[in-house]
């Protein structure tokens, strides 16, 4: 399999990246933090964050003109040491003062400077082009390599979802309370697309374009992408079942049982709770399938085997995502069985009110007070649960979108 990159993306790597694994820290030793920010320095984060930024209003001009302008005047005030200086502290939560010392100084040395002035020049190529990999030397090459093979350098391949997420949402609420011009946060995910979209086709340690015959062997990226690969191929299995489960209940137009004509036909009544236990039944066949799917997904992770550090952390984050969604499908299995029992509540009730509702002018009419009470609390709650439901599904796709965002910087 080829592992060749596009270079710029290595170091874009570096601004986006994030740990599987974190241990926060709540306070950064002055050391520490200071390390860190030459870290940044040495590979121009800032400046790349600026750069992105500018590329991104550019690409965006023709749609925008005026929004384009407002959004660059204000970005010509914004400063890397600036940038530096705010997202250091959450790289510093990240990346060990040792892990940051021995990249700073890597991109500090003579080999270093040549490596990163070819990532610049190799922008936007699939690895560094054999024409420019030719100015290195053998002993450069090996040092790059074992550059890339280093602790620290696979601390960083490790280093992904949490710090992405965190530098995107510290730069978007800090530049939203600068000022900056028009839909901040709306151009804040812009900027963050457009960054991912260099990150996406490539991960750092492979970074000169070779042949899979030359390559090192680097059992850490095997193993992660053995990891990556399971995820997604469960994940695409996952979406399938549920498109599938959506679809059905589509099939099944649930809304209209609660149109007031139905609720005043006995037949429709009898109807209503017939399609009621064919939601139920499809329900509980769905939470079922992605159990099996959870629990086969974690045997499969389980059994690969891999270096012993990069493994443990892998699995220690696979745990945790596993737990997400597990709490997630509880929580909504409980969300959609109140739902129906709701549903069946109100359908209960028309019926052993029947000759006592009515519609008129398509509203129902309730010859007792007491009976429109109820109906009134049971809507209310319906709504209430309805409006639960679209929180979790919401929930679910951001957090779907961000697996996806992570999986691909992967």
């Amino acid at each position: 399999m080829k592992l060749a990159h596009p270079i710029l993306r290595w170091l874009l790597v570096m601004l986006a990246s994030a740990a599987l694994q974190v241990q926060a820290q709540t306070a950064v030793k002055s050391e520490h933090l200071d390390t860190v920010k030459r870290m940044m320095r040495s590979m121009s984060m800032s400046e790349l964050v600026l750069e992105g930024a500018r590329n991104s209003i550019e690409a965006n001009r023709a749609t925008n003109p005026d929004r384009a302008e407002a959004l660059s005047k204000w970005l010509d005030n914004m400063t890397p040491e600036a940038i530096t200086d705010r997202i250091a502290p959450i790289y510093a939560k990240h990346v060990s003062q040792a892990d940051a010392e021995a990249l700073a100084r890597f991109f500090h040395s003579a080999t270093g400077r040549k490596f990163f002035a070819l990532i610049r020049e190799s922008a936007g190529s699939n690895g560094i082009p054999p024409h420019l990999a030719a100015r290195l030397t053998a002993a450069e090459r090996a040092a790059i390599a074992n550059f890339e093979r280093g602790r620290a350098m696979q601390n960083f391949n490790m280093a992904r979802p949490a710090l992405t997420a965190e530098v995107k949402r510290e730069l978007g609420e800090w530049w939203q309370s600068l000022g900056a011009p028009t839909t901040a946060p709306a151009y804040a995910q812009r900027l963050a697309a457009i960054l991912e979209s260099q990150l996406n086709e490539g991960q750092p340690g492979n970074s000169i374009s070779r042949s899979e015959a030359n390559r090192p062997t680097d059992p850490a990226s095997d193993y992660m992408e053995k990891f990556i690969s399971l995820a997604e191929e469960s994940g695409n299995r996952v979406t399938q079942s549920r498109n599938t489960y959506s679809a059905k209940l589509e099939q099944l137009d649930l809304p209209s049982l609660l149109v007031p004509e139905n609720l005043v036909s006995k037949d429709r009544l009898r109807t209503g709770q017939e399609v009621l236990g064919r939601f139920e039944d499809l329900l509980e066949v769905q939470l079922a399938t992605i159990n099996r799917e959870h629990e086969d997904l974690h045997r499969k992770v389980k059994a690969l085997e891999g270096p012993s550090a990069v493994r443990a952390e892998a699995l220690a984050g696979f745990e945790r995502g596993l737990a997400k969604n597990l709490d997630w499908y509880i929580r909504f299995g409980e969300n959609q069985r109140t739902l129906i029992e709701l549903m069946r509540r109100i359908l209960e009730l028309s019926e052993s009110r029947f000759g006592k509702i009515s519609v008129l002018e398509k509203r129902l009419i309730f010859e007792y007070q007491a009976d429109l009470e109820v109906f009134r609390s049971l809507s209310r709650k319906l709504t209430a649960e309805s409006e639960r439901e679209d929180e979790l599904l919401k929930e679910w796709a951001d957090r779907q979108r961000a697996i996806v965002q992570r999986l691909k910087g992967m």
